[in-house]
């Protein structure tokens, strides 16, 4: 039998197999942020890949090219130069396209043809339209990288630290150690969504290897086609004559089809060359794909390695001045920037000045240029407040006057192997700025910038927090990241595996910015949220020194006018028998990971506040409590966990910005004294 030439496959489906659509077909619909995921998820997995060498100051890893590059028309491959590299492809194309075509016939209602279906269909006949004009490819190329190192022939259910297996024969598996950026094996998916055609075709060169490997990855529908149905996942793979039940997709190897690989790295005009790493070719790129696009990505997201020297990229298009950004010339590419409304925190000035900010925040020395800050385990106590009066006045003035701060952190983390938690190190910058509409704070851990936490925006200010990804810490935050790598979540399955007790320290690097920022803008005060739910439906001010207030039955008034509050996080409404905490829409801060006290008791006519719960514990203690959470209230929650802590308190762990708790049962004739503080504790948290 004559050797067959390498070509898309789809390895025919038993019955039994589970019948897949990836991701319900959103790999055809792409949402509005492609490039930012494709700059994201490519250069995180460059950096992971980085060549280490010995150096004298000990280990070290060279610095990391990568390398967009366009096609354009110009470049583009014509039918008989792109046949090679589709040859397999097209007719699974068109077999999805029918099937798809057919649902659509088949919905004579119209009702039962929703937005997504009609979007995705028509997604799928452009796919397979592709195949009739020219190829026009989009390059992502690294150098200063490894390569996919690993066993090529290993397919076994777990295949760690092996990058190849990773990169083209799991879904959702991590193969990376803990220190590695990336963690979901999921990151390779930008490759495909990035494609018109949702395929991508790989070029690898390995360290110390003089082979180069090229295979391909193609994600589309299940679906049927000469009587056999196909899974969603085929492979651009060396020709073979094996059955599909015994078939297992290996690269083109230059070892044994030097020609093949070396004609595919001139039709798509690699520059790997010698040289080991990755090269991937994005066939048909999405049009949200753009010099531009990439750019601003590449800019707002990986900023710190550019600037640090470890990071260097090139993106070039046939029709326009190449782009070269490194530490030497990221200021005048921010110069070149399109400016977005509604995107404060990527506008050209505010990267100018964070790009400024992290400079200096290098240049600090980590004993003598920095406040070190101890962040407790448990208990209201501690920081910013562990700093003396005569300190934080010193730091009110600096920053009133426009110095920049920077604070060292030392976070206690547990790991559920350990038997204590063990301190970890973080760093965090402040600057004021008055010319802000809101303030911007920005979260790396590593090299990869954790773009949607937002936590100062009621400040005029820019922060800089920084996360060592090889401390444990980093791999707390690592475990905490949702797959696109954008925010920190504490509920997440592998947070609750691996770490004791992991709700705080989260909770501490999120809100540190805010904390300090509060102590340097305010004279530390104990806040204090209460009210009478049936007196004063309004939401809870979080007031800052008020005089202590009489009310009810009692009718006493402060001696003093209240200063001006500032708007609470929570709400608190009267409700028929009780009362009801939410959200409290005006403040601009997310509450999740927060904790808070609710404690209650029934008004005095004569007297304070802390009498009507000392009489209320006097109560319980004779054993006849005015009312007990264990029998007679009820309450009712959702978007947050509770803990029934005594009679008439309650700890809330707050899971979503939409959480409600509602108690009652009360005495419908009697005013209710209801307090909520925020809490530093660990009770309630979510492990």
């Amino acid at each position: 039998m004559a050797e067959q030439a390498p070509r898309w496959r789809f390895a025919r489906m038993i019955p039994a197999q589970i019948n897949e659509d990836p991701v319900q077909g959103e790999f055809f619909t792409s949402a509005s942020d492609l490039p930012e995921r494709l700059v994201r998820e490519s250069i995180q997995n460059s950096l992971d890949a980085a060549i280490e060498f010995e150096s004298e100051d000990g280990p070290e890893k060279e610095q990391v090219r990568v390398r967009f590059a366009f096609s354009g028309d110009e470049h583009a491959l014509d039918a008989t130069s792109a046949a090679p590299y589709v040859s397999g492809l097209r007719r699974h194309f068109e077999a999805v396209n029918d099937e798809e075509a057919r649902q659509l016939r088949a919905s004579s209602d119209a009702t039962d043809r929703d937005d997504q279906s009609v979007r995705e269909a028509a997604a799928v006949f452009r796919a397979a339209s592709r195949f009739e004009q020219p190829l026009t490819y989009l390059l992502v190329e690294d150098f200063g990288t490894k390569g996919l190192t690993g066993d090529i022939q290993a397919n076994g259910s777990r295949e760690l630290n092996n990058n190849f297996w990773g990169f083209f024969r799991q879904i959702g598996i991590p193969t990376k150690g803990q220190n590695a950026a990336g963690s979901w094996g999921l990151g390779k998916w930008v490759f495909p969504d990035a494609s018109d055609i949702n395929s991508y075709l790989a070029v690898t060169r390995r360290q110390g290897e003089t082979a180069s490997h090229m295979m391909g990855l193609a994600t589309l529908k299940t679906h049927s086609l000469d009587g056999g149905k196909y899974p969603a996942y085929g492979h651009f793979a060396a020709g073979d004559d094996a059955d599909d039940t015994h078939w297992l997709q290996m690269p083109v190897s230059s070892v044994d089809d030097s020609q093949f690989v070396r004609n595919a790295m001139a039709d798509f005009q690699l520059e790997r060359g010698d040289e080991s790493g990755l090269s991937v070719i994005i066939p048909w790129p999405n049009e949200e794909l753009k010099p531009s696009t990439i750019a601003r990505a590449v800019i707002t997201q990986y900023f710190l390695p550019i600037i640090l020297g470890v990071l260097e990229i090139e993106i070039t298009h046939p029709g326009e001045d190449p782009r070269m950004i490194n530490e030497q010339t990221i200021m005048a590419e921010i110069g070149r920037m399109d400016e977005r409304e509604g995107e404060a925190e990527e506008t050209r000035a505010s990267m100018r000045a964070i790009v400024d900010l992290a400079d200096w925040a290098y240049a600090q020395d980590e004993d003598a240029g920095h406040v070190h800050i101890s962040v407790p385990t448990r208990g209201g106590g501690g920081w910013p407040s562990d700093a003396d009066e005569e300190q934080l006045e010193e730091l009110r003035d600096r920053y009133n006057r426009g110095e920049r701060l920077a604070f060292m952190l030392t976070v206690p983390v547990q790991h559920k192997s350990a038997v204590t938690p063990q301190p970890s190190l973080c760093c965090l910058y402040i600057e004021k700025d008055e010319s802000l509409a809101q303030g911007h704070d920005y979260y790396v851990r590593g090299n990869l910038q954790i773009p949607d936490i937002d936590t100062i925006r009621s400040h005029k200010a820019r922060s800089l927090l920084l996360v060592d990804e090889k401390s444990e810490l980093g791999h707390l935050l690592r475990d905490a990241e949702n797959p696109a790598h954008t925010n920190w979540q504490p509920t997440r399955d592998r947070v609750r595996q691996n770490w004791t007790s992991p709700g705080r320290p989260i909770e501490q690097v999120r809100l540190a910015p805010r904390r300090i920022l509060q102590a340097l803008v305010d004279r530390p005060m104990a806040r204090q949220l209460d009210a009478l739910a049936d007196l004063f439906p309004a939401s809870i001010p979080a007031t800052s020194g008020v005089p202590e207030r009489k009310g009810g039955n009692g009718g006493g008034t402060s001696p003093l006018p209240p200063p001006p509050s500032k708007p609470s996080p929570v709400s608190l409404q009267p409700v028929t028998g009780g009362f009801s905490l939410a959200p409290n829409r005006p403040f601009p801060l997310s509450v999740i990971g927060t904790t808070w006290s609710v404690r209650f008791a029934y008004e005095l006519a004569r007297g304070s506040k802390n009498k009507a719960f000392a009489q209320f514990d006097s109560g319980l203690k004779d054993g006849c409590p005015d009312f007990s959470l264990k029998d007679g209230l009820k309450h009712e929650s959702s978007g947050c966990s509770l803990e029934i802590a005594a009679p008439n308190r309650l700890t809330l762990s707050i899971d979503s910005d939409d959480f409600r708790l509602t108690v009652t049962g009360f005495d419908k004739h009697r005013d209710v004294l209801v307090e909520v503080n925020q809490i530093q504790s660990d009770e309630g948290e979510s492990e």
